[in-house]
């Protein structure tokens, strides 16, 4: 709420100032709609929480008050933990009252609480089932769609390090037992390896095809199972040993839990905003509101 909409940033870097107007206006009745939104909400929500349970209401009015405290804080914090006479002047210069920013908050934090019980209780009405999450995934395909990826690990010895390449490879086979015998691999690469892969934990730059860096390891890299640890592989500047971590083969994602329940997720999204865009008009029906502009 204190922060500057994108909108807002937009609207300042405009020239032309019949443009600016423009954009000024339509913000302004898009932020006002907003607000009359809220207030249908919150005064429908009121309004059954008196005529059900009233003494709830003095119990939601102390925990947005409690929400609204603790966002006024997190702001003077960012400004440095300046006391609240400051953060008061810091608002009346934009223009704006400390009481109007809380009374804002705590109605916010209310519609909050009660988007998210409603919310939960179509859920629950509703649910989203698994046919329908396998219907999203067969008419979305395009959206799982992964690329070949590969996530991996890299212990490298340099020649230069040694007397000759004889050494240093002898350098390299002992390490790449250890690592084969079930050594930590990130460790090995932390005490005992060469590259600046040991500043990155032992991890390997590039994770597709096409980025594998140095290029000589990209067909090993990709051609190795994840948990596999590589022979050595030469290159010009030594030798390198290749973990792979994770592997993503190019295709589409299987419908496994995860994926389900991003499914779920989304679903759930976009049902929870055609309930929300149905509880709007409603209110909006049985209500009359009239906007006079100067």
């Amino acid at each position: 709420m204190m922060r500057q909409q994108p909108e807002m940033s937009e609207i300042g870097r405009m020239t032309n100032p019949v443009e600016r107007d423009v954009k000024e206006r339509e913000l302004f009745r898009k932020e006002l709609r907003n607000l009359i939104e809220r207030e249908l909400i919150l005064t429908d929500f009121v309004a059954k929480i008196k005529k059900q349970k009233p003494k709830v209401l003095d119990e939601l009015n102390a925990e947005t008050q409690k929400t609204a405290a603790k966002q006024l804080m997190s702001y003077r914090k960012e400004k440095g933990n300046i006391s609240e006479a400051a953060f008061a002047e810091i608002l009346k210069a934009q223009g704006l009252s400390y009481k109007g920013i809380v009374r804002q908050l705590e109605r916010n934090a209310m519609l909050n609480i009660y988007l998210g019980q409603f919310f939960k209780d179509k859920e629950k009405a509703k649910g989203v089932t698994k046919a329908q999450i396998a219907t999203y995934y067969d008419q979305h395909q395009e959206e799982f769609k992964i690329e070949d990826n590969v996530k991996w690990l890299d212990l490298f010895v340099s020649v230069h390090r040694f007397n000759n390449a004889d050494d240093a490879r002898k350098y390299a086979d002992w390490l790449a037992k250890q690592a084969k015998d079930g050594t930590d691999f990130v460790e090995l690469v932390k005490k005992f390896g060469f590259g600046d892969s040991k500043l990155r934990d032992g991890e390997g730059i590039g994770n597709q095809r096409g980025q594998i860096s140095p290029p000589q390891l990209e067909p090993i890299v990709f051609a190795t199972t994840a948990g596999q640890i590589s022979d050595l592989v030469p290159t010009p500047n030594g030798f390198h040993i290749v973990k792979v971590v994770d592997r993503q083969v190019a295709g589409v994602r299987p419908l496994d839990k995860k994926l389900q329940d991003e499914i779920r997720a989304r679903i759930a999204t976009q049902l929870n905003k055609a309930e929300y865009d149905k509880l709007i008009e409603e209110l909006w029906r049985r209500t009359t509101v009239k906007v006079v502009e100067e």
